[in-house]
């Protein structure tokens, strides 16, 4: 709100899954969306269906893929291991407040 966000949410599947842990996972993501923006940010969550034989790592079923894009700083391919570690920054607290 503070920011004048454009939040899009597409219409989404259910998902199984810790309610708590799926809240945070997506709080943290569209956080991130918010605080690593220098314009008036826009956020948009969707999903995608993919059937299961386009994936041999699926053991029955489709599946969905759930996506959060955004038109933020965005993250140079040279960290892109690093995102999903605990407690990464990639810039300083001065840069971009929060944690």
């Amino acid at each position: 709100e503070e920011k004048s966000a454009l939040i899009t949410i597409e219409p989404l599947p259910q998902v199984l899954g810790l309610n708590t842990q799926l809240r945070q996972l997506f709080y943290n993501l569209v956080n991130n969306s918010l605080k690593f923006n220098t314009t008036v940010p826009s956020v948009t969550i969707s999903a995608t269906l993919v059937p299961e034989d386009n994936n041999p790592l699926v053991l029955s079923g489709d599946y969905d893929i759930i996506s959060i894009a955004d038109n933020g700083i965005g993250i140079e391919s040279q960290y892109s291991n690093r995102i999903f570690n605990m407690f990464q920054r990639l810039h300083e607290r001065d840069q971009y407040g929060g944690n």
